[in-house]
């Protein structure tokens, strides 16, 4: 999985990518924790759970264009989580952190490439 800092509109977070089989389908299994300012971004993928999780995380969902469709706050281990429709990329970030303003919806995660 590649890591790399980027500048979205959350400010600067540290992304791990999944666009493997294998990298989407571990996630975040087995980690303890996961840092704030760092967040994964899953690619394709348009639902998630949380099964087999030990924290909360906080869950956005993207466009193939990184528009911000829906945010899903505090999603707690064993639940499951289904996109927007045109729902092609999904970030997950530790729910330790501040909840995630509802007024960003509509506008893009990044204009970086992801």
């Amino acid at each position: 999985m590649n890591k790399v800092m980027t500048k979205t509109v959350l400010g600067d977070l540290s992304i791990r990518k999944a666009d493997s089989f294998l990298s989407r389908l571990k996630g975040l299994l087995f980690t303890k924790k996961l840092e704030s300012k760092h967040c994964l971004l899953i690619v394709p993928c348009s639902s998630i759970h949380t099964l087999g999780m030990r924290y909360a995380i906080h869950i956005i969902f993207l466009s193939k264009n990184n528009t911000i469709l829906a945010i899903r706050n505090n999603i707690k281990p064993n639940r499951f989580c289904i996109g927007p429709t045109s729902t092609y990329k999904v970030v997950e970030l530790s729910a330790d952190s501040i909840e995630l303003p509802l007024d960003i919806i509509g506008r893009k995660f990044s204009e970086d490439k992801l």
